[in-house]
């Protein structure tokens, strides 16, 4: 599961696809499925959202 926070909001999502969506709609920017991989990698912010992966 891929956990999305920014300041007091918290999204989760099942596949990293639909994170990656939901990051093109709420930035305005062209994400990628490849961006949010490597910054879970890396554990890295895209756009001022923290990102990490929850494998309960």
């Amino acid at each position: 599961m891929i956990i999305l926070t920014r300041n007091e909001q918290y999204h989760r999502f099942s596949k990293l696809d639909y994170a990656a969506n939901f990051l093109r709609q709420a930035t305005d920017k062209p994400i990628r499925k490849w961006m949010l991989k490597d910054a879970l990698k890396r554990q890295q912010t895209i756009y001022l959202w923290k990102i990490r992966e929850d494998n309960r």
